[in-house]
């Protein structure tokens, strides 16, 4: 029996007497049982007031236990009903339980059905409780799926908005970029060639001093036009969707290994690649990422007498990783956060030419390709840059 909860029950029955020995019987345990006459006047207290369950007489004066049953379960706040019948009717019990009935009960000659009864009103209480509990569980679902769809469409008309926004401000970041490049680079063209103007008709009337000053101003007037450049390009990579498609990476590293030995042959540099590496990514901006690896690699090694460049692979915790190798001059690991940071300098320009933004690039060129970049180095002992991209879908 339900605990703690006071149960109400109301009676429709067709004996008085039976009626009110299976009071008795339930008062003992603790039910509270309301006995009326016919099924009018049960539909009518029903209207009245609340119970938790319904003992239904098949047979009543005025109407049966199958006409109160249609009348209600037209009404879907009616409390479980159990079906009381002194016939072992199958068909009784199946029209009961079509109709909504919980339960029901054959009435036997010897009463055993009185001992009986207690424990299928509180089956079918414990049954009640389930369903509503079951209600309360699909509602809060129900709440929590609209929440969840109310959430969506507002994350998705943000996402919109949101790309809405960064597409005018790549459009506009990309107007800015090349009006600073027209604006910049042609006063600095015009400057590096009245220096050469100077150096060539008017070099004669200049000292050594003079000659030096014309052209410092002319090589940083170049060198500036180059970072222009060279920015203008970085600033592509983060608005260009990427190409993909498969990349060897082998044959990409030869082709710009025997381009840098054609450019200065007079430095004998081993270079070393491994065959067959092949990923998926946009060929272009791949062809970028190694120029700039390679190109460093031989710039701080090409000076070596048995200076050695090595591109090839590995699996470190369960990825593929590829690596550019050199035993150049290295540098300070300690200075390796700020390696890949724009304009950042590990060696000053006298000493290796260049304007310092070529691993900004490729660290741009992996992360549009879903990797990542790190290097290992010690000074006099070379350098050694990792990097991941994703793999070729298959």
């Amino acid at each position: 029996m339900v605990e703690n909860k006071p149960v109400r029950i109301l009676y429709m029955e067709d004996d008085a007497g039976l009626a009110r020995l299976l009071q008795r019987k339930l008062q003992r345990q603790s039910f509270s049982v309301e006995i009326v006459r016919n099924g009018d006047d049960g539909l009518a207290t029903l209207g009245k007031a609340p119970f938790d369950v319904v003992l239904l007489d098949y047979s009543m004066p005025s109407c049966d236990g199958i006409d109160v049953l249609r009348v209600m379960a037209e009404c879907k706040t009616s409390p479980p009903v159990i079906m009381l019948t002194g016939r072992g009717n199958e068909k009784i019990a199946v029209e009961a339980l079509q109709l909504g009935a919980s339960d029901y009960i054959v009435k036997d000659v010897d009463m055993g059905y009185l001992e009986l009864l207690p424990v299928v009103i509180d089956q079918v209480l414990q049954k009640q409780q389930l369903i509503r509990e079951r209600e309360q569980m699909l509602k809060a679902l129900q709440e929590s799926e609209d929440r969840y769809r109310k959430l969506s469409a507002q994350l998705e008309r943000m996402v919109l908005e949101r790309t809405a926004e960064l597409q005018t401000s790549n459009r506009e970041l990309e107007v800015f970029c090349y009006s600073v490049s027209h604006d910049l680079s042609a006063p600095l063209r015009t400057i590096n060639g009245f220096s050469e103007v100077l150096l060539e008709e008017y070099g004669d009337r200049l000292d050594n001093a003079g000659r030096r000053c014309l052209s410092k101003i002319g090589a940083a007037a170049t060198q500036m036009v180059q970072l222009i450049d060279a920015l203008l390009d970085l600033s592509t990579m983060a608005t260009d969707e990427p190409h993909l498609e498969p990349v060897n990476l082998s044959d990409l590293a030869g082709e710009i290994a025997q381009e840098l030995h054609d450019l200065e042959q007079q430095h004998k540099v081993d270079i070393r690649i491994t065959g067959g590496m092949e990923v998926e990514g946009d060929p272009a901006l791949l062809r970028v990422m190694m120029e700039n690896l390679l190109g460093n690699a031989w710039k701080f090694s090409r000076t070596l007498p048995d200076a050695c460049i090595e591109f090839g692979k590995s699996f470190q915790n369960g990825e593929m990783v590829y690596y550019v190798r050199d035993n150049g001059i290295g540098f300070d690991l300690g200075n390796s956060g700020k390696l890949i940071d724009l304009f950042q300098r590990l060696h000053l320009g006298d000493e290796f030419k260049g304007i310092g933004i070529g691993l900004a690039t490729v660290q741009r060129i992996v992360e549009r390709h879903n990797g990542r970049i790190w290097a290992e180095s010690e000074v006099g002992k070379g350098a050694t840059f990792y990097f991941t991209l994703s793999p070729i879908a298959n």
